[in-house]
This record gives structure tokens, C-alpha cells and sequence, in this order.
């Protein structure tokens, strides 16, 4: 019982449900400030993500609400109608919604399981995935339709497997930033990929805290998770082995970035 008052506390304590944004939604614990970020830097972007209404349910990609979601907040960004926007796929989202806001083209690109690159540059020219490879197949769209499609067709052929070899590891976990990814990956089964959307510190400690955000299988609502000990922040100086989450628990090792 008293373990159940505390977590009710945290809880509350952390959430702000007049706040539009990650940063104005969370509130610091006592002690803590946030990282700074560079203005116009990934993190920054993911910080001020816009957020839907407080207490907002998780759906699937078909309209089924999910039941057993252990979600503080849903990010708003639609989920799609198909069954594709799972974990990795969430995090390229974000990543590729990033770059295309900062109008980066050139920089959005996932590779295949194969190792074959999906860059948009070439998809918004009409390239496409076939049996060939990635070649030119349609007429040109650089359209925000476009995008979306493109990164449907991303969802489809890159995985856990794929991202987390195209990102860096981050050997030392006191190191985490925000946009960082705890993800582990298996060729012959499914991983987890979950994406730090802030961070704060405490300056006297150098204790860090922060929020992650999934999607998961099936595609669903992109949303920030609880944690299991109680309230929103996760903490560094917590961590001994593992990193346990509501849905995945995840190695230390499986930090990385881009």
C-alpha cells in the first residue's frame, strides 16, 4: 500500500496536463535541471514534440485501443493505417520528421536488410524498391504525401536488425542524450528500440534522468511509458544490470545514436 502512494505521487508530481509539449507536460524532480540543447539539434526538436491531450488513450493502427498500454503521454503524429509503424519504425519517424522539418533530404536514409540505402533524395525522384534493387520506377513527388509514403516503404523493408547497425554505440551510459536509442535486435526474431526524449541532471550529483518513448507491435500510437517504480523519469543512478521498461527490458549495452 504504501509502495502504490508513492508511485500515485511521483506520478502526479510529474505531470503538468495543461502542457503542450514534452518539456512543459514533465515536470523535474527537485534538484534536476534540464540539459542543454542546441536550438536547432534533434533534441531540441524532440523535447518540444507536441503531445495529445492529458491522460490520451494508445490505438493501433486499425483503431483498437490498447488495453494494457502503461503510457504518461501520446505524442501527436498519426499512426498509419497499416501494420507498420512498430518500434524502429517510430524511432525513424522521428528521425526522418527531424531532418525533413530542417529540410536535410539528403540526410534521411535507412538501409534494407539487405544493406541496400532508401534515400528519400531518390525516392521523392521516383525510385523504388524492386527485385532489381532501388531504381527508378515512378515519376518524381516531393510531395508531404510523398514523404509519408516514403516512410511507409521504409517501415516495410528496414527493422531493429537494420538500425541498430547503422547507429553508433554509446559505450558510456553517463554519456545519454536526448535522441539516444536503447535498441537490441535479433536476424531470426524481433528486438525493441525505444527513443530518449529527454534528459535532465542533477549538477551536484551528475545523476541523469530521463523519458523514453516506443511504438511496438502491433503499429500503434507512439507514446512515452511509465516507470515501473513510479512516475515518468527514468534514472541513471537506478540502473544496475538492466534497464526494465513496462514492455522490454534491455542490457545496458544496447545504447546508441546517430
Amino acid at each position: 500500500m504504501t509502495q502504490l502512494l508513492i508511485t500515485t505521487f511521483l506520478f502526479f508530481q510529474t505531470i503538468n496536463p495543461t502542457g503542450k509539449t514534452v518539456e512543459t507536460r514533465f515536470n523535474l524532480p527537485v534538484d534536476y535541471q534540464r540539459v542543454n540543447v542546441a536550438k536547432d539539434s534533434f533534441g531540441a526538436y524532440l523535447r518540444d514534440f507536441p503531445l495529445k491531450e492529458d491522460k490520451a488513450k494508445v490505438y493501433f493502427y486499425n483503431g483498437q485501443e490498447k488495453t494494457n498500454a502503461q503510457q504518461v503521454a501520446v505524442l501527436d503524429i498519426d499512426r498509419g493505417t497499416q501494420d507498420l509503424q512498430q518500434c524502429a519504425d517510430a524511432v525513424m519517424r522521428l528521425r526522418s520528421e527531424y531532418l525533413y522539418a530542417k529540410k536535410q533530404f539528403a540526410d534521411i536514409s535507412f538501409k534494407t536488410f539487405g544493406g541496400v540505402a532508401m534515400t528519400y533524395d531518390k525516392y521523392k525522384n521516383g525510385y523504388r524498391i524492386t527485385n532489381k534493387g532501388f531504381v527508378k520506377s515512378k515519376s518524381a513527388d516531393n510531395s508531404k504525401v510523398g514523404f509519408r509514403k516514403y516512410q511507409d516503404m521504409v517501415f516495410n523493408y528496414a527493422n531493429t536488425y537494420t538500425l541498430e547497425r547503422e547507429m553508433k554505440t554509446v559505450k558510456n551510459l553517463a554519456d545519454l542524450q536526448i535522441g539516444d536509442v536503447f535498441i537490441v535486435s535479433n536476424p531470426k526474431s524481433y528486438g525493441h528500440a525505444m527513443i530518449v526524449m529527454d534528459v535532465a541532471e542533477n549538477p551536484k550529483t551528475k545523476d541523469k534522468i530521463f523519458l523514453l518513448a516506443q511504438s511496438y507491435m502491433p503499429a500503434q500510437d507512439i507514446h512515452i511509458v511509465k516507470n515501473p517504480k513510479g512516475g515518468a523519469w527514468y534514472s541513471l543512478k537506478d540502473l544496475d544490470t538492466q534497464l526494465a521498461t513496462p514492455e522490454w527490458t534491455f542490457p545496458l549495452t544496447s545504447l546508441h545514436r546517430f
